[in-house]
């Protein structure tokens, strides 16, 4: 009985799957939408076999990928960079003390978390809280609210993967001059605090002195009315002695 081994294709290399998020990111506006009636399914299955077409020629592999294979390795890809996110967000809000374990990505992670943060997740609301604690903390490529903002106020507009990576490093640049501003502001402000406090004290400490040297007057005029008085006596004394 002859057995029948099912043939398994090789391993994805750096460069194939740096390709695979190409031109995945070029079709990600149909790969990645969210609707789910026929009409888009019937869109995305034809977006993967021009997808496909496309990968296949740009490789000089001998034996093609298919769809099947590249559907898997994209999902897979998804799926440890949303572990390798979660595996950052316990490091950031971690208890115990101590600097987190910073999390590195390549090129081609970085344009992945964009499109997925996006794409599938959507933009997070206004009043996010986690999205807020994690955009002060950790800016990363899901600040969503600080790049809307970034969009309004440049009036940038984007129109591809890349310029919205390029928008979202200007804008680590913002947040990093912001950071340097608001932390040369907390020194200023810390010396001009302490400064006060010491002038307090040199006030004080001239009142209390002061204080004392009145009170050492009172005291010294205290003693000549008393030696006056003495005097005064002294003398009605001698002239009662005489008479």
């Amino acid at each position: 009985m002859t057995s029948l081994k099912k043939e398994r294709s090789s391993n994805f290399s750096e460069s194939e799957i740096r390709l695979l998020v190409d031109v995945v990111i070029k079709h990600s506006k149909i790969i990645e939408c969210a609707k789910s009636d026929s009409v888009t399914w019937k869109e995305k299955n034809n977006a993967w076999t021009q997808l496909i077409t496309e990968f296949n020629s740009a490789t000089s592999a001998l034996i093609p990928r298919t769809t099947k294979s590249l559907k898997t390795k994209y999902e897979g890809l998804k799926k440890e960079l949303r572990k390798k996110k979660a595996i950052e967000k316990q490091e950031l809000f971690k208890t115990g003390g101590g600097e987190p374990v910073k999390t590195t990505f390549t090129d081609w992670e970085e344009k992945l978390l964009i499109l997925i943060s996006i794409t599938c997740e959507g933009l997070a609301p206004i009043n996010d809280c986690d999205s807020a604690v994690a955009e002060r903390y950790l800016p990363t490529l899901q600040n969503h609210n600080l790049l809307i903002y970034y969009f309004i106020l440049t009036g940038t507009k984007i129109s591809s993967i890349n310029e919205l990576a390029e928008a979202k490093i200007a804008l680590s640049k913002m947040q990093l001059q912001l950071t340097e501003a608001e932390m040369q502001f907390k020194t200023e402000e810390h010396q001009l605090r302490i400064n006060a406090l010491q002038n307090e004290y040199v006030l004080k400490q001239k009142c209390l002195e002061m204080d004392l040297e009145i009170k050492i007057k009172q005291r010294d005029v205290q003693a000549a009315i008393l030696e006056g008085l003495e005097l005064d006596n002294d003398k009605k004394r001698l002239e009662l002695q005489k008479v």
